[in-house]
């Protein structure tokens, strides 16, 4: 529930900031856990690639 309330939050936040954010499952690294994401802001530069099916 509380990680639920902390996504909705973030994505509460980029919306105010008018950012085009998305949010995708993630690898947990160090921090362990099952349920994991990650934010990924649209931008031309950037060390991800993000690829949108409409």
């Amino acid at each position: 529930v509380v990680y639920d309330q902390v996504c909705d939050a973030y994505e509460r936040i980029f919306k105010k900031l008018e950012l085009n954010c998305f949010k995708v499952p993630a690898d947990s690294g160090l921090m362990g856990g099952s349920l994991n994401h990650e934010f990924l802001a649209v931008s031309p530069v950037g060390e991800d690639t993000l690829l949108v099916c409409p």
